[in-house]
């Protein structure tokens, strides 16, 4: 018997978004390929969205971006729907969910992150390494990341 399993996050959306990656056609550098998940009996896939610094065009643009690689890998495979309550993982479906990592993908608009959950987003870390607009980043051994006065109001300092 094979058990179903859940894969709580995977970058393939930046993947799709900067190296046009296919969830169809395996890529060297491609980390997630749909007759692989078959094989695995994945039965429920988080994408993230995330914003990449390095890259010139904005977070919100990057974001959007994704999103509309989200959608059209959806309507392109029928394997995946979009999670409901009402998901059966003993069928042949991969259930798929939307995920923001990270808040700088709102540029700091709450009107963005409601426009983001419209567009089918369902869980968002409001940070990920560095502070953002929305939230500060956790405090990292050694002050690497984060906020300093952030991260000595909560050991209070």
């Amino acid at each position: 018997m094979q058990f179903p399993i859940a894969d709580a996050h995977c970058d393939f959306l930046y993947g799709a978004m900067e190296y046009g990656y296919d969830i169809n056609t395996l890529r060297r550098d491609q980390v997630i390929h749909l007759p692989y998940m078959k094989q695995g009996n994945v039965k429920l896939q988080l994408f993230a969205c995330w914003y990449d610094s390095k890259l010139k065009t904005p977070p919100l643009q990057q974001g959007l971006t994704m999103v509309d690689c989200f959608n059209r890998m959806l309507k392109n495979n029928p394997t995946f729907v979009p999670f409901t309550k009402d998901f059966d993982p003993s069928g042949d479906k991969i259930a798929a969910v939307l995920t923001i990592e990270g808040g700088e993908i709102c540029e700091g608009s709450l009107a963005m992150l409601r426009i983001f959950k419209q567009l089918g987003v369902k869980t968002m870390t409001m940070t990920w390494n560095d502070n953002n607009e929305l939230a500060p980043a956790p405090p990292w051994p050694g002050g690497r990341r984060g906020s300093p006065s952030w991260a000595g109001r909560c050991s209070g300092r």
